[in-house]
């Protein structure tokens, strides 16, 4: 091992290459796509081997309490995974989980001024640059909240403002240290941190300026404690601080006037009053999530449903119409639901005992980077109690390195955790995870090249690589695209034994048994069809009108009328419900297949109800004006001139 590290890089480069793959995550979508995961991972194997190879010197010891916290956050969440009721998704978050505690731990013994130097000029550098593309795409694209680089510019709807907020967050108490310690300032430095702050206004993240106004208030309180009697630095202080305000709100209002030449630009008043597009729902959805992870909570106390099972488990609890998430929205119950009580305790108490004795010691040296780390931990932990951002790798590798950084301020008690324990227990597990990235990292390209044919309309390519990939543990949708494929090619049997396959890692998916009602369609097993629809219409009713549709259809062709009409009134409002989300255009609905979907359940429901045939015929009708209003509005806009 120690041979492989000297020859790949030595010691000293390897704050370097964590520093460059720091600016590419940032850069790169926000380090949201699965290759930075991938990437991640051998960077913490490469920080393992080098930290457990002949030679290394450790700065100092990891506290036995935080090894063993941490410890037990990634063992009860490995557990968690082996038990996971949708185990097709949820590798990616704990190859994170692991690569992210080795990177924590790594840091804890090997933090350095020069280390965290280099740290803070990448993320320095990554940040300005971010800024920089992020105007232009505010700018010059239609897209009405400032992303910088967290976005996919492939699809239309992964612009990611919230996750941008909170990574500028996490970022500007470091540039306020870099452009503000001691009071020597350079007027570019100033003129950077307004940017920064004009491109946390410019997101319109409601929540992120809360928890800004927090954490200056957090700062100002450090500051007055560290000098009590000492007043010199107050009027240098307050006209710096005067001017960068001012500076930011200027540069808010200027990059909104060269927007607004192209593009609408969005009110203040009208996001502060929660009378934006998104109106009340993004706090109401929010309570409904935390309720329903409460519930999921209570259901699976010990191990939770599994990683990422929230986006699956959750739907059958909805209350509304595309009312759902991939997660929470709050990191501690986002935890507690997916991987148990007990992860979730790990997890809080290694972040409590690191901030507890972080906060102790850097209340005396407000202008020390270990302040600006304190408050930009702090920060983004604020704002995962209302969103979830993590999963994107530029906000979670720093975030993870500055608490390994904070972490060597926790006093190291008298009893120890043995070396040749921590070594044993941190080489196997970040050597089993690079293992497990190699293995599916394989079949994850393989998938993709059927991904790519079936979007060409070559299916017997499709299925040629989905069969080569049909053995990865992570399989995401890969089992319901070759169902759908077989289906459609009138292998039946075929198509059956690859829906029992995708069960058997994850029954709580409405879609499987939407398809699985295709088929029983496909085969004219009418009393099958209404079974799983049925099902279906539990567990995901609310995301596809579809389901609502050919369950009424089967429902008929299984026994008449007679039983749609023991659930007309529940239907009928469920039409209406749909018919008033694509009035508001809720969650981009009037974008969506459920607008003509709506149109042929009242065609039908008016054909099967002749007396109440004009009502029906209306709310269809004025869902379809709703929709073609929005689509028309949406191809006249402005196009990108990025793209």
């Amino acid at each position: 091992m120690r041979s492989v590290v000297q020859r790949t890089f030595s010691r000293s480069n390897i704050p370097v290459v964590i520093a460059a793959f720091l600016i590419a995550a940032v850069l790169w979508k926000g380090g949201k796509t699965l290759e930075m995961t991938w990437v991640l991972v051998a960077l913490a194997w490469l920080c393992a081997a080098d930290q457990w190879s002949v030679g290394f010197q450790p700065k100092r010891p990891v506290p036995a309490l935080l090894w063993l916290l941490l410890c037990g956050y990634v063992g009860m969440s490995v557990a968690s995974a082996f038990t996971s009721q949708t185990a097709n998704y949820g590798l990616d978050e704990m190859l994170r989980t692991g690569a992210l505690v080795t990177l924590c731990l790594w840091m804890i013994r090997v933090a350095q001024e020069s280390a965290l130097q280099r740290f803070r000029g990448a993320l320095i550098a990554a940040t300005i640059v971010a800024c920089a593309v992020g105007i232009l795409v505010y700018v010059l694209q239609p897209v009405d909240r400032m992303v910088g680089t967290f976005l996919d510019f492939r699809f239309h709807t992964d612009y990611w403002p919230n996750a941008w907020a909170e990574f500028l967050l996490l970022v500007w108490p470091v540039l306020l240290v870099w452009s503000w310690q001691t009071l020597r300032s350079t007027p570019i430095r100033l003129v950077t941190l307004a940017l920064v702050l004009a491109c946390l206004l410019l997101s319109y993240s409601r929540a992120s300026i809360l928890v800004f106004a927090a954490q200056a208030g957090g700062w100002i309180v450090f500051v007055l404690l560290s000098d009590l009697h000492n007043r010199t630095w107050l009027k240098p202080a307050l006209s710096k601080a005067l001017a960068v305000t001012v500076l930011a709100l200027v540069l808010f209002v200027g990059i909104n006037a060269v927007r607004s030449r192209i593009f609408p630009v969005q009110s203040v008043t009208e996001k502060v009053t929660f009378t934006a597009a998104e109106g009340t729902s993004s706090v109401s959805e929010r309570s409904q999530f935390w309720q329903q992870a409460l519930r999921m909570t209570a259901q699976k106390p010990l191990l939770g449903w599994g990683p990422y099972s929230f986006r699956f488990v959750q739907p059958r609890m909805q209350e509304g119409v595309l009312a759902t998430s991939d997660h929470p929205h709050n990191v501690f119950l986002k935890l507690a639901s997916e991987r148990g009580i007990p992860a979730m305790l790990f997890f809080a108490g290694a972040v409590i005992v690191i901030l507890w004795c972080a906060a102790q010691s850097v209340r005396s040296t407000p202008w020390s980077t270990d302040a600006a780390m304190f408050l930009g931990v702090a920060g983004v932990l604020a704002h995962n109690l209302v969103d979830y951002n993590l999963q994107f790798v530029g906000i979670a590798l720093p975030f993870w390195l500055f608490l390994g950084a904070l972490g060597r301020l926790v006093p190291v008690s008298s009893y120890s955790v043995p070396m040749r324990f921590q070594r044993i227990a941190e080489v196997v597990l970040i050597t089993v995870l690079m293992l497990t990235a190699i293995v599916e990292g394989r079949y994850l390209a393989l998938s993709s090249l059927g991904r790519h044919a079936q979007a060409a309309g070559d299916t017997e390519a499709a299925l040629e690589w989905y069969e080569r990939s049909s053995a990865q543990r992570f399989s995401r949708d890969l089992h319901l695209s070759r169902a759908q494929l077989f289906i459609e090619k009138g292998d039946y049997a075929k198509a059956t034994e690859v829906l029992n396959v995708y069960a058997a890692q994850n029954e709580e998916d409405g879609r499987l048994w939407k398809l699985r009602g295709d088929l029983c369609t496909a085969q004219n097993d009418a009393a099958c069809a209404r079974t799983t629809y049925e099902r279906a219409y539990v567990l995901y009713g609310w995301n596809d009108l579809s389901i609502l549709r050919f369950l009424v259809e089967s429902m008929i062709a299984a026994d008449g009328k007679e039983s749609v009409d023991l659930q007309k009134e529940e239907f009928t409002g469920r039409m209406r419900a749909f018919a008033n989300a694509i009035e508001r255009n809720a969650h981009f609905i009037a974008l969506s297949h459920n607008v003509e979907e709506l149109m042929l359940l009242t065609k039908r429901f008016a054909a099967l109800y002749p007396e109440e045939e004009p009502a029906y015929l209306v709310l269809g009708a004025a869902a379809a004006r709703n929709a073609e209003s929005e689509r028309s509005r949406l191809q006249t806009r402005s196009p990108g001139v990025l793209w």
